[in-house]
């Protein structure tokens, strides 16, 4: 489990989070609809919507290949899903240190140690 899965556990999305969610997806390469449900964990009802969301603001593109619908993200989609990776690491870094008790939350402090390094691998 890393340390993003230790923070979200017990806690509902934001409506920003699913987008990201979707456009992580889409940025692995997962880019058919119903791989893109399961991928973001979303209703198929959600997922048209968010869909239709990201694709009005040109964050995302539909192509068809052989009656398919195939999604892809943009450049503009990939700045903002590296605008928001940057900026929840920050976030979570300064959350988990006003949250660090090792004896209370050994599970907090792990993920702030990973938070660290993986902050260093960049």
């Amino acid at each position: 489990m890393d340390f993003m899965q230790l923070l979200i556990l017990n806690k509902r999305r934001s409506k920003f989070e699913i987008y990201v969610d979707v456009l992580r997806a889409i940025y692995r390469g997962i880019n058919r609809p119903t791989k893109i449900m399961f991928a973001a964990n979303l209703s198929w009802k959600t997922l048209k919507e968010v869909l239709d969301y990201l694709e009005r603001q040109g964050i995302i593109e539909r192509r068809t290949a052989e009656k398919r619908k195939l999604f892809f993200i943009t450049e503009k989609g990939r700045r903002v899903l590296d605008a928001f990776e940057t900026l929840a690491t920050e976030f979570i870094e300064q959350d988990l240190a006003l949250m660090y008790q090792p004896t209370k939350r050994p599970e907090v402090k792990r993920a702030y140690e990973l938070c660290v390094e993986r902050k260093e691998d960049l």
